[in-house]
């Protein structure tokens, strides 16, 4: 049941004891170019970490 309802089989749970880490990037793109981005680490014990990048015109 859970491999049907979320994709992962029950030998793939996180134990108690790890971190939980969500990861993402957002990417501005002008005219098919990116122009800035953002990478996000959200970290299960409210700590975050945001590295920033952009391209200068």
């Amino acid at each position: 049941l859970q491999q049907f309802l979320t994709g992962v089989k029950g030998h793939y749970d996180i134990p108690k004891k790890c971190k939980k880490i969500l990861q993402c990037v957002v990417v501005t793109i002008e005219n098919g170019s990116a122009i800035a981005g953002e990478k996000i680490k959200l970290f299960d014990n409210d700590f975050r970490i945001i590295t920033t990048a952009w391209v200068e015109k």
